[in-house]
């Protein structure tokens, strides 16, 4: 089936649609992290990006997003934040559902 086809056949996806998905997916994450007990980067919320999945459930972060959000949000500059986020947040491990923090390609 090539794409005009498909086209044809699947109705175009609405910014809203895309919007309410990203929504009810954001919420079940948000869930399955509360439901294993998962620690949580106070602060970072907006930089959550999904959790790992198998037997030790943890938050996933956007290591990028969590610099911009100290910068933004405290007035740090880049290096200050990178500095920051290193010590602070990524240099502390508080067990064994201590979040992750990722860099995105």
């Amino acid at each position: 089936m090539n794409k005009k086809e498909q086209q044809d056949i699947l109705p175009p996806v609405t910014q809203e649609f895309m919007s309410g998905m990203l929504k009810h997916r954001h919420e079940q994450i948000m869930d399955t992290l509360e439901e294993s007990e998962a620690l949580l980067a106070d602060g970072f919320e907006q930089a959550v990006i999904g959790h790992t999945q198998g037997m030790n459930t943890v938050a996933v972060y956007d290591y990028d997003m969590c610099i911009h959000i100290l910068m933004e949000r405290d007035g740090m500059d880049c290096i200050g934040a990178i500095e920051f986020m290193d010590f602070n947040v990524v240099g502390s491990y508080v067990g064994e559902k201590t979040p992750i923090f990722i860099s995105v390609i």
